[in-house]
């Protein structure tokens, strides 16, 4: 497959002065493809990229028509998430009270994130467990313990990441202690952080994909004090680790090189081992007494002359000397012209230059600057994660075959590939990851053979795959899901067979993750057609049901395009299951004999209500049995009578994942201005631009994705099937760079005059128009954007007179096949 990289100044952003930034360092493509920024696969140096095939008539104008780079970097709030919610759901999932998020910088898919630690961001009393920001920073605080390394942005348990404790003190006798700050002294910005702590001292930091870079700046130093930074590698996310395998060793007058023993996500799953190369722009003025398992104080000679002290720091999953050489390739000691090469600026403005390089990915026009900000954050947040895994030199640990291995052996990525890790399973299999693949199919093969290659390891796919160990947090194989969606919508350069292969074999009992069952009641499941409660109190039975259901039909599909008919035919007969459990009106567990359960148990982070309508392949058959299309628009509109509830009443809560794709229901009742209101309230109201901006944990980007998919007027409600339920754009014009296998794009332009997100705007639909042809349904096949296009909207803010999209026989649904039992 032919690579159409771009290698212009956005390419260099993630590797100065580059030697070697690639996967597996054998020639200048391969080089390129592992840099593994947008700006690669969406235009050369001018942002002009594209083939042009133009037709002659109004699609291939459109699609050919190539569009630059224009700057929105400016609009990404980082701090968008560190608060609790402005609307805060009653009864939120764990962490569910706020986003998550993380304000440090990192660059869009990168290995390395470096931000700051503040010390009540963990379990809060008064909360309960709602509380916890597990990217390690609250918004409220107002003290900083540490800058620290490796964080997950948004998911619901605190344990994970945070290594490497570094932080500037003013004196040796300060190592450990907190430093003061406050908000108006503090700057995030998109690959930036900076912050005048309360003693004086400034901190920056920055990143290329694999390497962090701080400068400290220091005041006028008293009598007594010295320029000291303490480095702690025994505490993970404001967490002691008690015994620790840690190491730590001098190299020369002015670097150090260590092994941190590292810990599991959310108390599960292998610990995770990292390994750093840490050099200063000057000596030690004293040699550092160093000791394993021990924090570090090393200190430094400035004046007001040169009151900074600089910080670069190459990490690897696989040695201490690949850590070495992945700083040595994206930010080296020296640059072309042999001179010291300490320029925080330079990689300052390269780390924003490849941010805005993947921005552009969907420009978009019209709205005020906060609706750009919730956007183009939402955007961002959406290409945190998965992360590059694999180092310069294309080494990788594998995945652990067993949460009981001491070692996990190092492979090499495929010539030309990038490996890719962290998979919040059961949140990005919904629409995130169709969003990776529509904007960048190229990158998102790569993120698919990367969970390919875990689940030759481990057995199978794995469910919640932290770094290179699986958690098995959530249920259900997620894993399928991702790989079905990821195909429908474009990425198909990866092992396929092998995919398919991994996806029956996990149907078959036994059938583990590391030890950890994919499936765990799978059998009762083939047995039954349902997963059977337990007893009393049995947490998520039902939603399991409907997990496995959900996850055939996507599996059938994906066995259909690859030509197996006879799987595609049994699951999408299995994938009927749902209906062995809707009861006068709702979804329900029952036992194994037959007795229905009615507790309220046996959903998973959701209720009955919510979980009635989690049967996106069969939204006309749950309509059906639900009492039809009038009486399921009335109990829709009750439904949204809440935006964020939480998981115990019976109403929306847009902050979690059960419930994204229930706005578009009403377009299978044939009622789709129903959805634009519905969604026109959620983005306004639930969303923000500021702290307090998600209305609940952000899980690796899927709600920030969910966001973004909603702005633009479409979703990917089915799993497995390349097509888009349609409402109405949340800004005038918009302009989306569809991506294609050769690594070029094509535009897909939407315009929607009078759209916007106040309440005075058009956000009805009165008509469409597909490449200047009217389009009557609220359904679109992905083929018709694929190539690019347009979509003309009229809009209105009259409900009365939105009667676009009203046939719901348009909207595809899929009944499991005849004679299924």
């Amino acid at each position: 497959m032919s690579r159409n990289w771009g290698l212009g100044t956005a390419l260099l952003a993630l590797c100065v002065a580059v030697a070697s930034c690639g996967g597996d360092g054998d020639s200048p493509s391969a080089v390129a493809a592992n840099m593994s920024t947008s700006a690669q696969s969406q235009g050369n140096e001018n942002g002009n990229g594209g083939n042009d095939n133009s037709n002659g008539n109004e699609s291939g104008n459109e699609a050919a028509r190539k569009n630059a780079d224009i700057r929105v970097v400016q609009y990404v709030n980082p701090l968008i998430g560190t608060d609790y919610a402005t609307d805060q759901p009653a009864d939120p999932v764990g962490s569910g009270l706020g986003g998550g998020t993380f304000p440090g910088p990192t660059v869009p898919f990168g290995m390395m994130q470096w931000s700051p630690m503040t010390p009540t961001a963990q379990y809060d009393g008064r909360k309960g467990d709602g509380s916890g920001f597990s990217g390690g920073y609250w918004y409220g605080d107002t003290s900083i313990n540490a800058f620290s390394i490796l964080h997950l942005s948004g998911t619901g348990c605190w344990a994970n990441g945070g290594y490497l404790n570094v932080m500037p003190q003013l004196a040796p006798g300060d190592a450990g202690t907190p430093a003061t700050f406050d908000h108006a002294n503090e700057t995030a910005q998109a690959g930036y952080y900076g912050v005048t702590l309360g003693n004086g001292i400034k901190a920056e930091l920055t990143t290329t994909l694999r390497t962090g870079f701080a400068r400290f700046t220091y005041p006028a130093l008293a009598q007594g004090q010295q320029a000291t930074i303490a480095i702690d590698p025994t505490v993970l996310n404001n967490r002691a680790q008690g015994t620790t395998s840690d190491t730590v060793s001098q190299v020369g007058d002015r670097a150090l090189s260590g092994t941190i023993a590292g810990g599991g996500f959310c108390w599960a799953g292998h610990a995770v081992p990292v390994y750093y190369y840490a050099e200063f722009s000057q000596p030690f003025a004293a040699k550092p007494a160093l000791s394993n398992n021990r924090p570090v104080t090393l200190t430094f000679n400035v004046d007001s002359k040169h009151p900074d002290v600089m910080m670069k720091l190459g990490i690897s999953f696989v040695s201490e000397a690949n850590a070495k050489a992945n700083l040595r390739a994206e930010n080296p000691a020296t640059d072309a012209r042999g001179e010291r090469n300490w320029r925080f600026d330079k990689v300052r403005r390269a780390a924003s230059a490849a941010w805005n390089a993947r921005l552009n990915a969907i420009q978009v026009a019209g709205g005020s600057d906060a609706d750009k900000t919730k956007f183009y954050t939402a955007l961002y947040h959406a290409s945190l994660h998965p992360n590059v895994f694999n180092d310069v030199n294309g080494q990788y640990p594998d995945f652990y075959a067993s949460n009981g291995a001491s070692t996990a052996p190092t492979r090499r990525v495929e010539n030309g590939r990038t490996m890719y890790a962290n998979f919040s399973g059961w949140d990005i299999d919904r629409s995130f990851i169709q969003l990776q693949a529509l904007l960048d199919p190229v990158r998102t093969s790569d993120i698919v053979q990367s969970l390919v290659l875990d689940a030759k390891a481990c057995g199978a796919f794995p469910r919640w795959a932290y770094f290179n160990t699986e958690t098995a947090v959530m249920p259900g194989d997620a894993g399928s899901i991702i790989t079905a969606n990821a195909y429908a919508f474009g990425a198909t350069h990866f092992d396929t067979q092998a995919a398919l292969s991994i996806m029956k074999a996990s149907t078959a009992p036994g059938a583990a993750c590391a030890g950890t069952p994919v499936m765990g009641s799978r059998a009762d499941y083939d047995r039954l057609g349902y997963v059977p409660a337990s007893g009393s109190g049995d947490n998520q039975s039902a939603s399991n049901t409907l997990e496995y259901a959900l996850r055939d039909f996507a599996v059938s599909r994906f066995a259909t395009a690859l030509g197996d008919t006879a799987t595609a035919g049994a699951l999408l007969k299995s994938s009927g299951n749902w209906q062995h459990l809707f009861d006068r009106g709702a979804i329900r567990p029952k036992t194994s004999a037959g007795a229905w359960v009615t507790d309220g148990s046996g959903f998973m982070e959701g209720n009955a209500e919510q979980y009635t309508w989690y049967v996106p392949h069969d939204l006309a058959g749950v309509i059906a049995q639900a009492g039809g299309a009038a009486p399921v628009v009335k109990r829709l509109d009750t439904f949204f009578t809440h935006l964020n509830i939480g998981t115990e009443q019976p109403y929306f809560y847009v902050g979690n994942e059960v419930t994204m794709a229930v706005p578009w229901v009403y377009a299978w009742a044939g009622a789709p201005s129903h959805t634009q209101r519905v969604l026109h309230a959620s983005l306004a109201n639930a969303f923000g631009p500021g702290a307090a901006g998600l209305p609940g944990n952000d899980d690796l980007g899927a709600l920030s994705g969910w966001y973004v998919w909603a702005a633009l007027g479409l979703y990917p409600v089915v799993p497995g099937v390349s097509g888009v339920a349609l409402s109405s754009p949340q800004f005038e014009a918009i302009t989306v760079r569809v991506g294609q296998q050769d690594g070029s794009y094509r535009l897909l332009h939407i315009a929607a005059p009078g759209a916007g997100s106040g309440d005075s705007a058009s956000f009805y639909v009165k008509s469409l128009k597909l490449n200047g042809t009217s389009w009557p349904a609220a359904w679109l096949p992905l083929e018709h954007i694929a190539k690019g296009g347009k979509l003309t909207y009229a809009m209105t803010a009259d409900a009365s007179a939105a009667t676009w999209g009203a046939d719901a026989s348009a909207m595809p649904s899929f009944p499991r096949a005849a004679g299924a039992q």
